[in-house]
């Protein structure tokens, strides 16, 4: 069967050159036809029978039924990943026996393949699929017990909460920064235990507890939040996070150094410009001026819609500089943002009218007002 495989060898054609056997040789194998993934289930080339699951996830009409036999037997295949992606297009057919098959990977004797199997579980809405989250919480494997409380959180039922508390102090903190995030989908009377995680060991389980609070109005995590900041992964969500509470004290300096700072991405730059506005900071204008002024053109676009999400009458000639000239700011929201500010008083609306009528004849479908022609 393995010469029913999806995968193409460097074979000469009558007329092909050298260069272009290279070159066809650096594509990607064609996806099998129905019939050949078929066939390709039970193929001894391992490449084949991964090219079959994948292909069967996706049947032709009509014949469901017999992708879901072949993707039954791939997902007992010997090879680990071609056993996930069976159980991937299972839960992309749906139905009772691929239910059945995805429970029964959840104890997988390859740690991805049952956690995969747990996190397919959260996407299925049927009643054994909600019970097997439920009990992963108890499971012994804590890549399962860190997906049950993420199946749970996606769609949470009222008693889900006090489950996830139990969780609160799982010795895995993977698990416990999960729960962190959780928690906060379950309202304000998680709020107690949120600030008790802010004072974890581990330092992305404070800041998931943090992040959530900010989600429940609750400034507890602020000098938390500030520390995230200085984390790669998490600046942007700790800028908004911080933004939204309304009052950053002593942290907001380090918002203003993110800011000013001159090197760095520019989207970070506006983000914290936007974050010291948000709280009534004026030292956000420069900065966010900067980016729409900046040589690069990254972090333009959001700049742009920064200035009509707070109103930044200050920034109205940058915006019609752009309209001219909009060096990588995306048109739309350009039009958006001189329509927010079009209906201000004196100089704003008359400069937001002038830059809609350049945007106007630069991009025509790009604006709706025809009268600022």
């Amino acid at each position: 069967m393995a010469c029913c495989s999806a995968s193409r060898g460097p074979c000469e054609r009558p007329g092909e050159r050298a260069g272009e056997r290279a070159v066809s040789w650096l594509l990607p194998p064609l996806p099998p036809h129905f019939e050949a993934a078929l066939r390709d289930v039970r193929a001894r080339d391992r490449a084949a029978r991964l090219a079959a699951a994948e292909r069967l996830a996706n049947p032709d009409a009509g014949r469901e039924a017999e992708a879901e036999a072949g993707l039954l037997e791939l997902a007992d295949d010997r090879d680990a990943r071609i056993r996930a992606a069976a159980l991937q297009g299972l839960a992309e057919l749906g139905g009772p026996a691929a239910t059945e098959r995805i429970l029964q990977r959840l104890d997988d004797g390859h740690p991805e393949v049952r956690e995969l199997a747990m996190a397919l579980l959260a996407e299925i809405d049927r009643p054994e699929a909600r019970r097997a989250l439920r009990e992963g919480l108890e499971s012994p494997y804590p890549e399962l017990r860190f997906q049950a409380v993420s199946g749970l959180a996606q769609r949470p039922e009222d008693d889900d909460g006090d489950a996830l508390l139990a969780l609160s102090d799982d010795p895995d903190s993977e698990v416990r920064r999960m729960v962190a995030c959780a928690l906060a989908g379950f309202g304000e009377q998680q709020a107690p235990r949120l600030r008790a995680l802010l004072e974890d060991e581990n330092a992305a389980v404070r800041r998931a507890a943090a992040l959530s609070l900010s989600e429940l109005g609750d400034a507890a995590g602020t000098a938390v939040l500030t520390e995230a900041l200085d984390d790669p992964a998490l600046t942007a969500a700790a800028l908004e996070a911080l933004g939204g509470l309304g009052n950053a004290g002593p942290h907001l300096e380090r918002v203003a150094e993110l800011a000013a700072a001159r090197f760095g991405p520019l989207l970070l730059k506006a983000a914290a410009a936007r974050c010291l506005l948000r709280l009534g900071d004026r030292r956000g204008l420069e900065p966010l001026r900067s980016v729409l002024r900046a040589l690069r053109s990254d972090g333009r676009s959001y700049a742009v819609e920064v200035v009509a999400e707070l109103r930044l009458g200050e920034l109205v000639d940058e915006l019609v500089r752009l309209a001219d000239k909009p060096r990588g700011a995306d048109p739309a929201a350009l039009a958006d943002a001189l329509e927010t500010l079009y209906s201000e008083p004196g100089h704003v609306g008359e400069r937001a009218r002038e830059g809609l009528a350049i945007l106007t004849r630069r991009h025509p479908l790009e604006s709706n007002r025809s009268d600022g022609a």
